[in-house]
């Protein structure tokens, strides 16, 4: 048993060297840094989390307010395309307002063309005024100038009528 004693039995203090302490130590060291390494990622990770959920927050918030201008861009279309409808109503309806304003163009057009018979009666009612009316002028005119004695400014002062003398 004392083989097994100095071999693999309990480990007494001589037996603990410097080197294996110090071989003990750079293990720890190293698993204490890995650790450490560890606990950075860990940090990182959480703050990324961090950002995540933020990300998520924004997300949601721009699927609202998406959300929203679609439903107001939808109404705009609808409102939109009850205009065009108006449009297009109010397309044929001009349409038929053309088509009618033809129709009755050409009906006043025969119209017309059935009332040349009483044209000359009324040729002749035009001719009798316009002679009526020339008489009437060439009497007025006559008229005026027969009573008109008036002096203009210039046989005025030419005659020195007002006494100051023609200048």
């Amino acid at each position: 048993m004392c083989a097994a004693n100095e071999t693999g039995g309990r480990m007494g203090e001589n037996m603990v060297s410097d080197v294996s302490v110090q071989v003990l130590s750079e293990r720890v060291t190293a698993v204490l840094d890995d650790i450490k390494e560890m606990k950075g990622k860990v940090d990182a990770m959480h703050v990324v989390s961090i950002r995540l959920a933020g990300v998520e927050r924004d997300v949601v918030s721009v699927d609202r307010k998406a959300e929203v201008a679609l439903s107001k861009t939808d109404s705009a279309a609808d409102a939109i395309s009850k205009i065009r409808e108006d449009v297009n109503g109010t397309k044929k309806a001009w349409k038929w307002m053309g088509g009618l304003s033809m129709v009755g163009f050409a009906a006043v057009g025969g119209v017309y063309s059935q009332w040349h018979p009483w044209m000359d009666d009324i040729n002749r009612a035009k001719a009798v005024r316009d002679e009526s009316l020339s008489h009437y002028q060439a009497d007025v005119g006559a008229e005026m100038r027969k009573t008109d004695n008036r002096l203009t400014v210039l046989e005025f002062r030419a005659n020195n009528v007002d006494s100051k003398g023609s200048k």
